[in-house]
């Protein structure tokens, strides 16, 4: 933050500076004359700098756009962009597509949804490229057992088997009255055995059970035979599928998939109204993720733009005690906002995921340059001084300040330009040059408003001082040995913990964790194998060596699954085709040519056969009533009774008993014709896959793709870097976003280490050459490097990781915290000995009220849903909290002991 000399008195009755270089007298005449041309001809400016505003308005206005894509923040160069351009390339349907996930509570509901979905996507071309479900459509539908292993294969066959004289007789007749029949053969046949020999038979009560509560919700979901004919056997209930969506995305538009995502939007309440809300479908995928992070982005800075600059205007009424004065001021700030605008729109044409906090970070570092110009100006008009005469020689006596101000508060937004972080490089170009604009504002625009618009009245000025008073000072002074003792050993305790700080690559953990696709990601994500969206992509020359490829990726403990083409064609088919044979003679023939609905029951014998089931159950519960048969026969008695007590009370119990009848067996039919499909299978090879999943595993030019998912939740960050080095070591050019992350970590943690030693070279340099006195150098320096050092021990202290958006943090305090040192420093060597403490001039007070407007604009940024944006206000505004400390108590007390020995020598 600049922090410029607001001397007492004017430059030519200052001390000699003969140990600097004297770029006072160099500049201060030359901006002087500036500020008084600009005075003299400040119509004429103003004109001129509205003319200007106007411009960068518009052309900021319809050339500046957000793109929040991360593989843009990083150049083409980096091995790992050029991976993933490559893979694109080869494969751009997959680039940008939405996942859809269809959660429901049976699997039927599931595919059902899921595949109305991805028909009435097929059938939007506008919006969409194509859709796809992953192991659906008729292909999979009909091939499916031969995906499983044969120990599955058998064991899903036994409970068919197990299943099969209940089944055959329901696809006959699927009616309460025969499902009642059924049950009282059961009881009949097994009788005490019936929990060892039967478990299907108890299955089924519970699920009576379940239909007659369920028919009473307002949305009741019907009874999934899927899985009661599963569950038992090796194989998984699924009752949630993925859809991938290819949306057409109009990069004209500032948010590309805003028309595909309202199609998905008015599908999913399509299905879910239709289904009564027992599906659910959420959106996600990088189009979705972008869309609202930019919503959400745009939404926070806005709010943390007018929050900054309302506590900006207040701690300005604060310290210059004029609202008039205010009000130039923070009139300069909003221009040189929307120059800095039109610049970026010229530099970068779109603002990144990091550089759209360029606004906020402006406000904050730029309504310094106007507060010490003005602090000054109001200084010396309370001493008796005509307008004229006090603006130029506050031009005169901070001018020269401020341009060095300015140069070593770049330095740390600069510092970036030379790393491979294009993300932050675009926002220290943005902020960097907005200080350079500022600067020019400060020395040109507010003078001309001040000679204009809010011309001020001297008279009207409140008369009190603008100094600390000499208590602090007192205090430093007296304190001096305990501060310098707690600081080394601050520091001592912040280098021991800055080993221990960690960087995060997880992107996805530093959006708004409100929104919708955020959360449905880290659903996703949270499941190891393949459902997991981060997986890793090889490329291979052919097929062969794409099989060869997986073979080693399967042997790695940190991989689940690797796959290729021909891992879609099933091992064994021969047996499994066999296995399945036997099953389907067993099954017996499909009473396609019958009626699959149940009979033409009367409405009186739908009734009675719940009433008969009631009976039969309490006749067959025997003497051990906590089996888990008599479990399951006490809470059906239970439920019938209360089923049957409300329909006696109803006009017409029929009505209530078809639902029951409805709820419960009416998939049935379906599902049994489903999985005489599936038994029904035939040998799978390459050259009969379906056309659509063969384009997705190999591209036109014969090159084959491998799918590598990790074995662990990759939410944990160890997991996370173990799965892509351990696929690197095998693949040194995989791909896929858990890798670019990874990656691009790697790289940000290079520029955050570039840019600290950039940014201190630098300062040193530019302190070096101001002053030639290692001493006075390394007083500003430490002070800077306690709080940077500090900042990353709370960092460790509290489990904040450096991630994309704060790595930024320790170079820009190093650049706006170095002027309050410099300027501090400086005003202590100029004073005369029974001039006071440096803590009792003006200078002081600058720094503080610095440093409190640029943490309060920081800190507006905290308040972002936005978890980078937050943790980014949160770390600058501790950071320059600990920065304001170091140069106001800190560095006093070095001073302090600096003089104490050349007293005593």
């Amino acid at each position: 933050m600049p922090s410029a000399l607001a001397h007492a008195r004017f430059p030519a009755n200052e001390p000699s500076r003969k140990y600097l270089v004297d770029y006072h007298a160099v500049l201060s005449p030359k901006l002087e004359q500036w500020v008084r041309w600009v005075r003299l001809h400040a119509p004429i400016v103003l004109a001129l700098c509205v003319a200007g505003t106007l411009g960068s308005a518009f052309y900021a206005g319809s050339h500046l756009g957000i793109n929040s894509d991360t593989i843009q923040l990083f150049p083409e160069h980096l091995p790992a962009r050029q991976n993933h351009d490559a893979f694109v390339a080869l494969f751009p349907d997959l680039e940008n597509a939405l996942l859809i996930v269809v959660d429901a509570k049976t699997p039927e509901a599931s595919r059902d949804a899921a595949t109305a979905l991805v028909l009435a996507l097929r059938g939007d071309p506008t919006n969409f490229e194509d859709a796809y479900l992953p192991t659906g459509g008729d292909f999979f539908e009909t091939h499916a057992l031969l995906y499983q292993d044969i120990d599955e294969l058998e064991s899903f066959g036994d409970r068919l088997i197990q299943a099969q004289p209940i089944i055959a007789e329901l696809e006959r007749d699927a009616s309460l009255a025969n499902l009642t029949t059924l049950i009282d053969q059961g009881l009949d046949q097994f009788g005490p055995e019936l929990d060892a020999s039967s478990p299907m038979v108890r299955e089924i009560l519970d699920r009576i059970g379940e239909a007659s509560v369920e028919i009473y919700r307002e949305h009741p979901v019907a009874t999934s035979w899927e899985s009661l004919l599963i569950e038992g056997s090796a194989i998984d209930v699924v009752t949630r599928r993925v859809v991938l969506a290819h949306p057409v995305l109009d990069w004209s538009d500032a948010l590309p998939a805003r028309a595909p995502l309202a199609a998905v939007h008015k599908l999913r309440s399509d299905i879910e109204s239709s289904s009564g809300g027992t599906v659910q479908v959420r959106v996600t995928g990088n189009p979705a993720l972008t869309h609202e992070e930019t919503l959400s982005l745009v939404w926070d800075l806005g709010v943390s733009g007018v929050l900054c600059l309302s506590l900006v205007s207040i701690i300005l009424l604060v310290a210059l005690r004029s609202s008039r004065l205010s009000l130039a001021v923070v009139t300069t700030l909003l221009v040189g906002l929307v120059w800095t605008a039109g610049f970026a729109a010229i530099a970068v044409e779109n603002l990144n995921v990091i550089s759209v906090a360029a606004g906020v970070l402006f406000l904050g570092l730029g309504v310094d340059f106007g507060l010490h110009l003005a602090m000054r100006y109001a200084d010396l008009l309370r001493g008796g001084n005509d307008h004229g005469t006090a603006l130029d020689a506050s031009a005169r006596s901070v001018g020269a300040s401020l341009v060095i101000c300015t140069a070593t508060t770049a330095i740390g937004f600069f510092a970036f330009l030379p790393t491979d972080y294009r993300g932050v490089a675009e926002l220290g170009l943005i902020t960097g040059t907005g200080l350079f604009i500022i600067l020019f504002l400060t020395l040109t625009l507010l003078p001309a408003l001040l000679t204009t618009v809010f011309r001020i009245d001297p008279s009207q000025l409140a008369d009190r001082s603008l100094r600390f008073g000499d208590a602090p000072s007192r205090w430093i002074t007296q304190h001096a040995a305990g501060i310098r003792v707690t600081a080394a050993l601050v520091f001592l305790a912040s280098l021991a913990l800055l080993p221990s700080l960690r960087f995060d690559a997880n992107i996805v953990a530093m959006r708004d964790p409100s929104t919708e696709s955020v959360q449905t990601f880290n659903d996703l994500l949270a499941d190891a194998g393949t459902t997991s969206p981060w997986y890793a992509n090889s490329v291979v020359a052919n097929l062969e060596q794409a099989d060869a490829l997986t073979l080693r990726m399967r042997a790695l403990p940190e991989v689940s699954r690797s796959i290729s083409l021909s891992d879609y064609v099933p091992a064994e088919q021969e047996a499994k085709l066999e296995i399945l044979g036997d099953i389907s003679f067993l099954m017996g023939p499909s009473h396609s040519g019958e009626v699959l609905a149940r009979k033409n029951r009367s409405e009186d014998e739908q009734v009675d056969a719940v009433r008969k089931l009631r009976a039969l159950l309490a006749s067959a519960l025997g003497t051990d009533l906590e089996s888990p048969m008599a479990v399951s026969i006490r809470d059906l008695i239970s439920k019938l009774d209360d089923f049957l007590f409300r329909i006696e009370g109803e006009n017409e119990p029929s009505i209530a008993v078809a639902k029951l009848n409805e709820v419960l067996l009416a998939s049935l039919p379906d599902q049994i014709s489903r999985l005489k499909r599936g038994l029904e299978a035939q040998a799978i090879h390459l050259d009969n896959l379906p056309p659509r999943l063969v384009h997705r595993l190999v591209a036109p030019d014969g090159r084959a793709r491998v799918q590598t998912f990790p074995a662990e939740n990759l939410e944990n960050h160890e997991a996370f870097t173990r799965f892509v080095d351990a696929v690197q070591r095998v693949d040194p050019n995989a791909t896929g976003i858990a890798v670019n992350l990874v990656e691009f970590a790697r790289t940000t943690k290079l520029a955050f280490r570039q840019a600290i030693a950039t940014a201190l070279i630098v300062i040193a340099v530019i302190l070096w050459v101001l002053w030639r006195r290692l001493g006075d150098l390394l007083l500003v320096l430490a002070p800077l490097t306690l709080a940077g050092a500090a900042t990353g021990a709370i960092m460790v202290a509290l489990g904040q990781p450096l991630n994309f958006f704060n790595v930024v943090v320790v170079p820009l305090l190093l650049g706006a915290g170095v002027d309050s040192g410099i300027h501090l420093v400086e005003q202590a060597r100029a004073r005369k000995p029974g001039e006071g403490e440096v803590l009792g001039t003006t200078t002081a007070r600058a720094v503080l009220f610095s440093a409190l407007t640029t943490i309060t604009s920081f800190g507006s940024l905290a308040l972002s849903s936005h978890v980078g944006l937050a943790g980014l206000g949160t770390l600058l505004s501790v950071g320059m909290s600990l920065t304001a400390v170091g140069n106001l108590v800190v560095l006093p007390a070095l001073l302090a002991r600096r003089w104490q020995i050349s007293k005593d020598a």
